[in-house]
């Protein structure tokens, strides 16, 4: 990733950069270069060309600039008596460690140069796409930048590192030629795309060589020569920064950007050693004899376009990444688009074949902008809304009624004499138009705990004694499993019932099969329709059942919430509310209800703890702070697992515990179990393998680049040709090109293709079982049975638990016993599918209902908002507590508004006033994800 840091002191920042200059200058003086340059058409236009000088650093840095017209001007403003200026920023490109060595060890100047150009193709990207001017009072792009650039060999602790520093000026031109000062505000959001720039750059120049390269899934580029091994073997500084973030609890793979900077600058040295290879040649290359590291081998370069078909290889690339971003957003960012599509290149076209392929992939309409705005969406995303909103439309009238107005008052009055109890006005409302309605697709938006199961149950009894068959699926199989067993519907999942539909065949329009859609606002935009398609298909009616203030969906889209306005809605509101039974549980509830979300938060119970934030002082530094706020974090967690193993054993199974995210989530499961160890309820443990879901879009697991050594892949079909059986599991060894290199358990290799063979990957895991814990099923699959080994496997439910009963003597396997009481016999030593079930994300407790709720907020870690208050409240029927190192902020948080996109945001988008343009730039802007308002929640 390209580092970045402001440059405040301008006279100060350029004696730095001359002074490594003059150490540099004995390296490139050989080669007749210099160590220096000025890069960007800002450069140009003031006349500044060949090697940066300080004096003329030091006037750029300071605001003393020209115009085109070689006018002087001076940028900043007075403030409050003093002339304030900004000088501008600090932009570090470093190579890739293989890179640094070919370069810099073994002498490679090609490759030097390799590294040189694709930084010139990042800052020529930056300056098109991120130079931006407030002129007017609006914000313009300007396309051009002034920037020194300054190449360096070593890291801090004296390791071979190429690097350049890209210092921009905060100086651009307007189309007049006037200098003005920079609007930074894309700037370094525009960071991660320039940074996929250089490495599609240099992976190019790098297989133009002759070299052979390979990516890992963010895209980063290493030649193929270099073993990672020998990498860390050649990375002191590496290695301390992974010592340092070792010490937090933290890893490159599990820390944020932020931390991983926070470590890199905790580690760092004063740099005192020469900016020249000659001070180092003879170190490193004895370093690299003794380590046995050699110059990678060359074979034939490939020169495009001859090789390569650029342009094909670009349209692909573009498609690829709109592709990917809109599987789960319905918008995508420019940038982003940017970014995504310099990655699935691999180096294999030009930047400009890119962006030409881009440019025509609009004109073409396959990808749709916003007026006058940096947004995307597609056009398969937009013809999914549309078709969705007719069908729904088109569905008003189209079907039968269930029964009559006489015949509903009578069923009604059988079930509430046999329950002995009166359905709401609300849920009689929503009864009377699903079941003398005569429209296809019919909708309730139900609040949490208003009472959905006991109106799905007169549905079902009502509808069956007219002779309709009613069916029920829901977007997971334990919310599935759930709704059948409380409402006697026959439920699946919602992906299980559209394959089933798939072999249904056309029906007659007044079949008389009614299908309940539950948990609807968790279905994106694609399934939605094909839930549509499928009823129709069944010549069927259906409800579309779910509440479109909690979670949405992980897919693209909010097809229930957009759905509301286009077929008949039923409100089961406030009025039907009856979860809730203390004082306490209603008016947070409440709260929440009103929409006003932190003060519901702020109104819980509250255990806080700040104690080493209290600590600081009031100046220390945010990283201090941030640093301060996550140790008080831990203490949080082992508070929390002390008061839940404190709990009798009967209240424990009726207390939830909901956090934001993984991380935290297994934090916590692992402080409660050891309470309950010190406690003496929890027998003897094993530790066993885990296989947990990698978090892969449909076009990255297509690449075999996305895969990582040591990853496990699960065949999900059966390949007879390849003679591989679905299920089958193999572990990744490497890649070779656009295939993967795999082993089973039985030693035996094979060469997967992930663009052909459908696999699913898995990251490897170790949990610690104990005698008398739950555990909680990841996945749906099967199981072994403990009594019946001949019998097919058991079939479990994603979400379901059961209840470690004994470890066998020579710890092979492990018994569960599942809630129904079925025998499970598992193997310690296969992957398994499963983890502690002491803790849930918020995402993960949507449709569940429990006494009592702990809810942990770290207001350093998650997506915390509207949603996942609303979600962690309404589950209890008596209390919540909350358990936090910063009420207030998690209050705050807990107020924010989140919301999936729609392709229809994009298309429907305010037009702003039409703005000046210079040398054609794409203008980027910041929109603010956007609430779909309806009615209030009751």
């Amino acid at each position: 990733m390209i580092s970045f840091s402001t440059i405040k002191s301008g006279a100060d920042a350029a004696s730095y950069y001359a002074d490594q200059e003059r150490r540099a200058a004995e390296y490139y003086a050989d080669q007749g270069r210099v160590p220096s340059r000025w890069l960007g058409a800002g450069a140009a236009i003031q006349g500044l060309r060949g090697e940066v000088g300080q004096q003329a650093l030091t006037a750029q840095l300071a605001g003393q600039v020209q115009d085109a017209n070689g006018s002087a001007r001076s940028l900043g403003i007075q403030r409050a008596g003093q002339f304030q200026h900004l000088s501008g920023w600090d932009l570090t490109v470093s190579a890739p460690k293989s890179v640094s060595l070919e370069s810099l060890v073994h002498g490679r100047d090609d490759v030097t140069e390799a590294h040189r150009r694709a930084v010139e193709a990042a800052a020529h990207y930056l300056e098109k796409h991120a130079a931006m001017a407030r002129i007017n009072g609006a914000e313009i792009i300007t396309g051009n930048m002034t920037v020194a650039a300054y190449d360096h060999v070593s890291s801090r602790a004296g390791d071979p590192q190429l690097h350049t520093h890209l210092i921009i000026a905060n100086v651009t031109h307007d189309a007049d030629g006037r200098a003005r000062s920079i609007n930074n505000r894309i700037l370094l959001d525009h960071r991660r795309a320039a940074d996929a720039v250089y490495h599609a750059t240099l992976s190019r120049e790098l297989q133009h060589l002759g070299y052979q390269v390979r990516h890992d899934r963010n895209g980063h580029v290493e030649i193929a020569g270099y073993s990672p091994e020998q990498l860390r073997d050649f990375s002191t500084r590496s290695r301390e920064i992974e010592q340092t973030l070792a010490a937090r609890g933290q890893t490159r793979e599990t820390a944020s950007a932020e931390a991983r900077q926070v470590a890199a600058l905790a580690t760092r040295a004063d740099k005192n050693l020469p900016e020249t290879r000659a001070a180092h040649a003879a170190r490193w290359q004895g370093q690299a004899e003794a380590l046995g590291i050699a110059p990678a081998e060359r074979g034939t370069p490939h020169r495009g376009p001859g090789d390569w078909d650029q342009a094909q290889i670009a349209s692909q690339a573009v498609a690829e990444a709109a592709a990917h971003l809109t599987e789960r957003e319905a918008v995508m960012r420019i940038q982003d688009l940017h970014r995504e599509a310099a990655r699935m290149s691999e180096g294999r076209c030009a930047w400009e074949h890119i962006e030409a392929a881009l440019a025509d992939a609009i004109d073409r309409g396959e990808l749709v902008r916003e007026a006058d705005g940096p947004r995307l969406t597609t056009r398969d995303l937009l013809h999914v809304e549309r078709e969705t909103d007719a069908r729904l439309e088109a569905g008003r009238g189209a079907h039968r009624a269930v029964m009559s107005d006489r015949q509903l008052t009578a069923a009604l009055a059988k079930f509430e004499t046999a329950r002995g109890f009166a359905l709401t006005d609300e849920q009689r409302n929503a009864a009377r138009m699903i079941l003398t309605g005569a429209d296809r697709y019919q909708g309730v938006q139900g609040l949490a705990g208003t009472g959905k199961t006991t109106l799905l149950s007169f549905v079902r009894e009502a509808a069956e004694a007219q002779g309709w068959r009613v069916v029920g699926h829901s977007s997971g199989a334990e919310q599935a499993a759930t709704m059948q067993r409380e409402s006697g519907i026959d439920s699946s999942t919602t992906a299980a019932w559209l394959l089933d539909a798939q072999d249904a065949k056309a029906s007659a329009l007044d079949q008389r099969v009614l299908v309940i859609m539950d948990e609807a606002s968790q279905s994106g935009a694609r399934q939605y329709l094909a839930a549509l398609d499928a009823t129709e298909r069944l010549g069927a009616r259906a409800v579309m059942l779910g509440d479109r203030y909690q979670h949405q969906s992980v897919e693209a889209g909010r097809a229930f919430a957009r759905s509301q306005s286009h077929m008949p809605v039923a409100i089961l509101g406030a009025q039907s509310i009856r979860r809730q039974r203390t004082t306490e549980a209603r008016e947070a509830v409440g709260r929440v209800l009103s929409g006003d979300h932190a003060a519901a938060v702020k109104g819980l119970r509250t255990v806080e703890v700040c104690q080493a934030q209290s600590m600081l002082a009031e100046t220390a530094p945010r990283d201090d702070r941030r640093a301060a706020a996550r140790a008080d974090n831990n203490t949080v967690i082992r508070r929390l697992a002390s008061d839940y193993a404190a709990l009798p054993a009967k209240q424990r199974v009726e207390t939830l515990i909901v956090t934001s995210t993984n991380v935290d989530r297994q934090a916590i499961n692992i402080a409660i179990r050891e309470q309950l160890r010190l406690r003496g309820e929890l027998g003897e443990s094993i530790a066993i393998a885990t296989l947990r879901k990698a978090d892969l879009t449909a076009a990255e697991a297509k690449r075999a680049a996305s895969y990582t050594v040591g990853q496990v892949v699960e065949v999900r079909s059966d390949y007879r040709r390849e003679q591989l059986a679905r299920g089958s599991q193999w572990t990744v060894l490497g890649s070779d090109g656009p295939a993967l290199r795999v082993r089973d358990a039985a030693g035996r290799e094979r060469v997967i293709d992930p663009a052909r063979i459908q696999i699913q990957a898995y990251d490897r895991g170790v949990r610690e079982l104990a005698v008398g814990e739950r555990i909680r099923w990841t996945e749906n699959h099967r199981a072994d049975r403990a009594d019946q080994p001949a019998v097919p496997g058991l079939r479990v439910r994603n979400g379901s638990t059961a209840t470690v009963e004994r470890i066998a003597e020579d710890g092979r396997t492990i018994t569960l016993r599942t809630a129904s009481g079925e025998r499970i016999a598992l193997d310690t030593q296969a992957g398994q599918k499963l983890d502690h079930a002491y803790a849930a994300t918020s995402y993960a407790a949507q449709g569940l209902t429990v006494d009592r709720v702990l809810l942990h907020h770290n207001v350093e870690a998650g997506a915390h908002g509207d949603r996942e208050a609303y979600v962690s409240i309404t589950r209890a029927r008596d209390s919540v507590v909350l358990y936090t190192q910063d009420a207030q902020r998690a209050a705050a948080q807990s107020g924010l508004t989140l919301d999936k996109s729609a392709a229809h945001d994009v298309e429907h988008a305010p037009v702003e006033p039409t703005r000046e343009h210079h040398h054609e730039p794409v203008r980027e802007h910041h929109h603010e994800p956007t609430r779909d308002h309806g009615p209030h929640y009751g």
